[in-house]
């Protein structure tokens, strides 16, 4: 029987729920690898912790996207013009990857309406250990690549469905 590893890995736990600067910290055990700020948002329109997502309003670059399961999600700038701009999200898996294993990768993924770009590739990194460098001065790319990669040459461009990836491996994942 498969086992999720991954603990509050829809983002509805806010137990610890404060209005921190950064919102992916009101999703424990989640954190940003680097400075930037992914986001947790919400249906709960009166949830302190993330951002509100009103079906009948726009704020700024915010648009409507429903959660894939449940009342949240995170979501998070994967590309910015003119520099590069990486925010990760990072969590501690609730039990250590074993070699030798098979392991199955799997993230749900979307785009927003009102985005005019979207990515072509998406992964998952897994180490001994976090990956935040706290000398890293900006919100770039981290130093690493990841072990599990999911791409498509015509981007994922869906703004109205969730996008299912999902990949398998025998220990390279550790």
């Amino acid at each position: 029987m498969a086992q999720n590893l991954v603990p509050n890995w829809s983002f509805e736990d806010s137990a610890y729920c404060t209005t921190a600067n950064n919102p992916i910290l009101v999703a424990p055990p989640w954190f940003s690898a680097n400075y930037a700020t992914p986001d947790v948002y919400s249906m709960e329109l009166t949830e302190p912790c993330a951002v509100a997502m009103d079906t009948t309003e726009f704020i700024g670059i915010v648009c409507y996207q429903g959660p894939f399961d449940g009342i949240r999600f995170a979501g998070a700038h994967l590309w910015m013009q003119d520099h590069e701009l990486k925010e990760y999200m990072e969590v501690q898996l609730t039990a250590p990857l074993e070699a030798g294993h098979t392991y199955t990768v799997s993230m749900e993924i979307s785009l927003t309406e009102c985005y005019r770009y979207a990515i072509d590739r998406v992964g998952a990194y897994f180490a001994q250990d976090t990956v935040f460098d706290p000398d890293l001065v900006d919100m770039g790319a981290l130093p690493v690549t990841p072990q599990a990669q999911f791409h498509d040459p015509g981007f994922y461009t869906n703004t109205t469905d969730w996008i299912h990836l999902e990949g398998h491996d025998r220990g390279r994942w550790r």
